[in-house]
C-alpha cells in the first residue's frame, strides 16, 4: 500500500517538474524574441469612396392640390400652379471619402480634406443600361453636375450641424438630359441607372446599378371628385386606399396625417369676447400621423406593374380611436384647448361632390421602394432577437454605401365630409378631444360650436 502511494506521489512530482520546465522554457523564448511590443490596430490606408443615392421618380398624380376645387381664394394649399403630374426631376448623389488613421476620429471628421474629394480628383458619371443588353454594348457616359454648398443653400438644402465638416460640402446631380427617370415612358420603364466614380489615383471604378420605380398612381383616393373624400363617419363602410401597382416596387409604406388647429382657452375666450372669427388668436397648427403596416409584394405581376391593386382597408372608428390615443383629452367643463380640423369650408355641388361642409385636413403619404432599398431597410430595421449583430448590406462595387430607387406620393388636403366632422366633434372616441362642430350660415360662412352645443 505504501509503495503504491509513493509511486503515485513520485509520478505527480515528475509531472509537475516537467510542466514547470516547459513553462519556464516558453517564458524564456518569449523574452528573447519579443523585442517589438507595439501593436498597430490600423490596417494599411486605403482610398475607399462612400456613395449614397436614392433616386425618386415622383408620382403620376397632380398630388400637391392644384387640381382641387378652390373653396376660397384666402386658403393657400401651396399649389404649384399646374395640373401636371408631380414627377421628380432633381436627383442628388453623395460621394465622399472614408478615413482611417492613428489620430482621433473626431479630428478627421472635422477636416474637409479627410471626408470630401476635390472635384478635380475624381470623375463621376451615370450610364443608362438596358439589362437585356449583351456585354459588348458600351453605354454612353453622362457626366454628373457638381453642386456646391452655396448652390445647395439656394435650393434650401442645408447640411445639418454635427461632427462632420461642412466646408467644401457638395453633392452631384443628374443632368437635365437624364433627370426624367422614366425617359418619357413611365408606363414602360426598362433602363437602369448605373452611378460610376473613377479615382485616377487608384485606377478603380466604383459603381452601383439600380432599376427605377415607376411613379405612383392612385385608383382611390384621387385629388378631386367623389373619390377624393374620406367618408370616415360611416362605422360599417370600409375605407380603401387602392394603389395601381408600380413596376419594380417591392414594398409600399402608407400613412395618413390628420392636421388640426389648437387654440388655448384664453385665446378662445378673447376671440369670443371680441367677436372675432374662430379661431383667430393664439392658434397653433398640429398634426398626428397614423402609419399602416408595410405591404411587401411577392406577386410577379404586381412587381411588373400590373395585376391587382395594392390595397389597405380600414374603418372610420379605427381612425378616430387612433386620434383618441394620440391627442390629449380635455375636461369639457373647462377645457384647456379648443381644436378645429384644418381648412373647413362649405362647398357647392361640383364635380360629382354633394354640397355640404368639408374639412381638407387629411394628407395621404405613400412611399414605394425597390428591392435594393427594401433589403437595406430590412437589414437596418429593429432587431428584436437575442442576436443583436446586424448583417452588413452594401451594394457598391469597389466602395461602400447604397444606391437604390423609390417613388414618393404626398397627396395633401384630402377631404372628410360633415358626417366625419360630426363624429370628430361628438363621436364616442373623440368627443373628449374638444373639436368644434360646424354648421352653415349661407353667404356669411360657417359657425362653430363646442361641447353640449354640438350634440
Amino acid at each position: 500500500m505504501h509503495k503504491l502511494n509513493c509511486f503515485i506521489i513520485s509520478n505527480l512530482q515528475k509531472l509537475y517538474i516537467c510542466s514547470m520546465k516547459n513553462f519556464f522554457s516558453i517564458i524564456l523564448t518569449l523574452l528573447c524574441f519579443s523585442c517589438e511590443n507595439d501593436i498597430d490596430i490600423n490596417a494599411e490606408w486605403l482610398d475607399i469612396p462612400v456613395v449614397y443615392a436614392i433616386l425618386d421618380s415622383g408620382t403620376q398624380e397632380d398630388a400637391d392640390g392644384s387640381a382641387f376645387e378652390m373653396p376660397s381664394s384666402s386658403i393657400n394649399f401651396n399649389f404649384d400652379e399646374d395640373s401636371e403630374p408631380d414627377y421628380n426631376s432633381v436627383h442628388f448623389i453623395r460621394v465622399q471619402k472614408s478615413f482611417l488613421g492613428s489620430g482621433s476620429a473626431y479630428i478627421y471628421a472635422n477636416s474637409s480634406d479627410s471626408i470630401y474629394y476635390n472635384e478635380q480628383e475624381i470623375s463621376v458619371w451615370v450610364e443608362l443600361v438596358d439589362p437585356s443588353w449583351s456585354d459588348d454594348v458600351i453605354p454612353a457616359k453622362i457626366p454628373l453636375e457638381l453642386v456646391n454648398d452655396i448652390d445647395l443653400q439656394a435650393l434650401d438644402i442645408i447640411k445639418d450641424d454635427g461632427l462632420f465638416n461642412s466646408e467644401k460640402y457638395h453633392l452631384y446631380k443628374l443632368p437635365v438630359s437624364v433627370s426624367d427617370l422614366c425617359q418619357g415612358a413611365c408606363d414602360n420603364i426598362y433602363k437602369d441607372y448605373k452611378i460610376c466614380i473613377l479615382n485616377p489615383s487608384t485606377g478603380d471604378t466604383v459603381f452601383s446599378q439600380t432599376n427605377i420605380v415607376q411613379p405612383l398612381s392612385m385608383f382611390r383616393p384621387v385629388p378631386r371628385g367623389s373619390r377624393s373624400i374620406l367618408r370616415l363617419g360611416s362605422d360599417n363602410t370600409p375605407i380603401s386606399i387602392e394603389i395601381n401597382p408600380s413596376r419594380n416596387a417591392k414594398m409600399y409604406s402608407i400613412s395618413l396625417t390628420f392636421n388640426y388647429l389648437e387654440q388655448p382657452r384664453d385665446s378662445f375666450l378673447f376671440d369670443k369676447e371680441n367677436n372675432l372669427t374662430l379661431p383667430t388668436s393664439g392658434v397653433v397648427q398640429k398634426s398626428v400621423t397614423w402609419t399602416f403596416s408595410d405591404v411587401v409584394v411577392t406577386d410577379q405581376d404586381q412587381l411588373n406593374g400590373s395585376g391587382n391593386y395594392i390595397k389597405k382597408t380600414f374603418y372610420g372608428p379605427e381612425f378616430f380611436a387612433f386620434l383618441q390615443s394620440n391627442i390629449s383629452e380635455q375636461d369639457l367643463s373647462q377645457p384647456e384647448f379648443y381644436r378645429y380640423p384644418l381648412y373647413s369650408f362649405f362647398q357647392n355641388n361640383n364635380d360629382g361632390v354633394v354640397a355640404g361642409i368639408y374639412h381638407r385636413c387629411v394628407d395621404l403619404n405613400i412611399t414605394a421602394v425597390n428591392s435594393e432599398l427594401y433589403t437595406y431597410l430590412s437589414a437596418n430595421g429593429p432587431n428584436y432577437g437575442f442576436n443583436q449583430e446586424r448583417p452588413e448590406y452594401n451594394n457598391i462595387t469597389n466602395g461602400i454605401g447604397h444606391v437604390s430607387a423609390r417613388s414618393i406620393l404626398n397627396m395633401n388636403n384630402l377631404r372628410i365630409n360633415q358626417e366625419a366632422g360630426d363624429s370628430l366633434a361628438f363621436g364616442q372616441y373623440t368627443k373628449k378631444l374638444n373639436f368644434g362642430c360646424y354648421s352653415n350660415l349661407g353667404t356669411s360662412g360657417l359657425t362653430v360650436d363646442f361641447g353640449y352645443y354640438c350634440e
